[in-house]
Formats: C-alpha cells, structure tokens, sequence
C-alpha cells in the first residue's frame, strides 16, 4: 500500500471506530451503545456541546482502533472532551447521524479540532501482531464557534467515507467540521432533556439533530405557538416558564411561577392565553395569564396530585391523585371541582377522546375508558405499563413503556389495529403528518424511536444520550 493511501486508511480507521463508541445500532431495532457521557447541566460559567458525525457511505473493511483523545481549540489551549480511552471496532458504523460525544466547556471562542488515537488492527506485522500507530490529526472549523455560558449547542462533522483522489493518486479525508445553524422553522421536532438543561431541534425531513439550545432550571413540559413564533417551556428547578422565540432561539421573556414550589406538569390553553402548572408539593393547580404572567387563579387539593391533562373539545381538565386512586374534573375557567373519578391504580396520562376519558393505569395491562356523559366504563387491552396517548387522524397512539411497545387502537371502540414492538422505554409521542412520522421518546435508551405512520414500522433511531421529555413539531 502506497504511503499516503495507508495514512488515509488509518485516519478513516480512526473516525469510523470512533464512532462506535457512540453509535446507534445499524438496525432500527437496536439499541444504543453505552459510553462515558457528559449527563448533567454545564456549570454557571460553561457551556454544554454536543458532537455529532454524518456520514454518506458504509465502511469498507473490518478495523480497529484504540482512541486515546479528542480535544478541542480555543485561544492557546486544546481541551479534552473525551472522558477516557475508547478501545471499540468498526462492526457496528451504520450510515446517517451519530452523536460521537457531548462536553461541558468553559465559554469562548472554539476554532479546531484534534483527534489522538491508536490503530490496532488496520495491518499487522509479518509475524502476525498487531501494529500500533499513534497519530494526531487536527481539522479546522469552517466557522469559529461561539459558546456563550450556560448555552447548548451542537458542532457537526460532515464527514464522506470515501477517499477524493487526486490526479496525484493521492487520498485524503474528505472531513468538514462547522457549527450549528437554524435556518428552518417549519418541519422541525424539538425535544426537551431536562437532565442536561437542553433542547434537541431536528429536522423531520431527513431526521437529523441540527441543532440544540440550553434551557437552564431543567426545561420539561413545553408547548409550541408556531403562529407567534414562541415556544412556552417550564422551567422546573427554576420554578419559572421561559418564552423562547423559535426563529432565533432566543429567550425572550420569562416569569416566575406566582405561588408555585415545586412545578411538575404544564399545559396550554389552545388559545394560548393561560397557562395550567401543577405544583406537586403543595397540592396545587396555578391558572397563568400568559400576557403578562400574572396569577389568574388556583385550587388546592386535599391530597398529592400529579398529572395534569386539559380535556380537549371539553370546559374541563383533568387532574390525578394515585394517593386516593381518584380524578378530579374541574372547570378550566372556575378551577371549581365538578366530578370525581374511582380508579383502580395509579395514573400515568389522560386524555379526552370522543366523549370518554380515557386513564392510563401504571402497571396495568388495560385503560379505563370512561364516558363521561353514561359515566359508562370500558377496558380496552394495551401493553403493560401504559403512559401516554395520542392521536393522529383516525387512529390512537398507547405509548407502554413496560412492555417496549405503541399499541394503534380505533379511537371511536377502541379495539386493537396495530402492535409496534420497539423495545426500551417509550413515554411521550409527537406527530409529523405532513412527513407521516411518529416521533417517540425512549426513556431508557435516552433517545427518539422513528415510526412511519403508513407502514406502522420502526424506521429509525436518534440517540440523544439523554432522557427525553416533551416533544412538539412544527409543519
């Protein structure tokens, strides 16, 4: 092999290896390889980033490699964002998108990159060992990076895997490194990570993460006002709701809870004038107008509560207490209680479908679906652990986490059409219609399952590293 074809090799070696470390399982039904990776917020003065890999083509050969760093350039200092040294192989490189690595970085100027790492198994001697080759490659940014404290960002490595040749015969990487940028505001996921103070943005085109923002206080519920260009997203630890503006990514305005201690659940009124926050450790439902963030009332409750639905279509929302095994129906104007619902377990979701509420029971291998006109009941068989529900046109979307499934049931009788079997933890779903995507949160591999709303099957896996929370999509 000529010498600068072998230094190719190596190279391609090293970055395709790397990507291991971090990859999704080139099946859709895979699951995600587990790393050492930043899972907590930046600090006051730093800044988190997230680096992810595209690529074009499937690797040619078997390889291996020993990387021992990666470390990036700002001022007169490159700083390791690699946790440790990473022995992996080149068996599980898949085409798409990979997050290779996330690090927490002080604020600054970042302008380069610089991979150390260790062939193991690209060539060996004639005596049959393995030859290592230590070799440090460093690639400028097409832009300088600017991270500002307590932000989060993502920086991209476009990467072909095939060589350009030159009319030398010479190979070389063909490896772009540039920043993030939102040129799109229209067909994009977005998706809250609490742990890492983060909102993932993707692109529901092609699927692919584009970008993140940080949200400081563990960004949760959120809800997407496309016609205003905001997203309205609680901030739990901050006890605060943030206006982002979706355009720019801009925090906009925000406000403190008014009586609130301990936010856990939030919804929007569809007319986007109020807001409904469920305070867990006071018992408590906060009313907000949204205009200006003033208290526009409240209810408290004799026992712990915990999840909060607004009844779609309906004068009333829905709020549970597992503590009493009950729902309580109150008016969304008075915040008055107007009915009380016996449930069997504790309560995962609500949701108002055709006259019945429906009640996702935690460890339950049924909903209770109850009219809430006859006051009639129904139990219609899901997977176990039902979480959460949506619908899209005419069909009913079960996420059960227990049983690492989406059960597609007939939103009007409520009988069983579909059973997807994705494995993991799936809780929350979003919906593309215009791309016929289903976008579902995996709690457990810390990341999106895919599904194509035609076919009803897994299409593909986005791993985020981070457990995702709310999910809302703009088309």
């Amino acid at each position: 092999m000529n010498q600068h074809k072998y230094a190719y090799v190596l190279f391609l070696v090293f970055f395709l290896s790397f990507v291991v470390s971090g990859c999704v399982n080139s099946s859709p039904g895979g699951g995600f390889i587990k790393r050492d990776i930043v899972e907590k917020p930046p600090l006051a003065n730093q800044s988190l980033l997230s680096f992810f890999c595209d690529f074009t083509e499937q690797p040619r050969q078997q390889l291996n490699i020993q990387i021992s760093d990666m470390e990036i350039h700002t001022g007169e200092q490159w700083i390791s964002v690699l946790p440790s040294v990473t022995s992996i192989s080149s068996e599980h490189i898949s085409t798409g998108q990979i997050l290779l690595t996330r690090a927490s970085l002080p604020a600054g100027t970042y302008t380069k990159l610089r991979f150390t790492y260790e062939e193991t198994a690209a060539q060996k001697e004639e005596n049959g060992q393995m030859k290592g080759n230590k070799i440090t490659k460093e690639i400028l940014f097409t832009a300088p990076l600017q991270l500002l404290a307590q932000e989060s960002q993502c920086l991209f490595l476009d990467w072909k895997l095939s060589p350009s040749q030159s009319k030398q015969q010479q190979f070389e990487p063909l490896i772009t490194v540039f920043p993030q940028e939102i040129s799109l505001s229209v067909d994009l996921a977005f998706v809250t990570c609490p742990d890492i103070d983060t909102i993932y943005i993707i692109r529901t085109d092609t699927n692919k993460v584009i970008g993140a923002w940080g949200i400081p206080g563990k960004p949760s519920d959120f809800v997407l006002n496309y016609s205003t260009d905001v997203l309205y997203v609680l901030s739990q630890k901050n006890k605060s709701i943030v206006i982002v503006e979706i355009s720019s990514g801009r925090v906009v305005d925000s406000f403190f809870i008014p009586m609130g201690t301990d936010p856990s659940f939030m919804e929007v009124s569809p007319d986007f004038q109020y807001a409904y926050v469920l305070d867990q450790r006071n018992f408590r439902l906060i009313k907000i107008q949204l205009s200006d963030g003033s208290l526009a009332g409240t209810f408290n409750f004799d026992y712990p509560v915990e999840y909060l639905s607004l009844l779609e279509g309906d004068h009333r929302l829905a709020v549970s207490s597992s503590s009493v095994n009950e729902v309580y129906l109150l008016d969304k104007e008075t915040l008055q209680k107007v009915q009380t619902i016996q449930v069997g377990r504790k309560i995962s979701s609500m949701v108002l479908v055709n006259n019945q509420l429906l009640i996702a029971e935690k460890g339950a291998t049924t909903l209770l679906a109850y009219n809430i006109h006859t006051s009639v009941e129904k139990r219609p068989v899901v997977g176990l652990g039902p979480e959460r529900f949506l619908q899209v046109n005419n069909r009913l979307y079960v996420s059960a986490s227990k049983a690492g499934r989406i059960d597609v049931l007939d939103p009007d009788e409520l009988y069983p059409i579909k059973t997807i079997r994705i494995g993991g933890a799936p809780v929350e779903m979003a919906a593309s219609t215009n791309r016929r995507w289903l976008y579902v949160a995996d709690v457990q591999r810390g990341g999106l399952a895919v599904l194509d709303l035609s076919s009803y099957r897994l299409e593909k896996r986005i791993d985020l590293a981070a457990v995702p929370h709310s999910i809302a999509v703009t088309q």
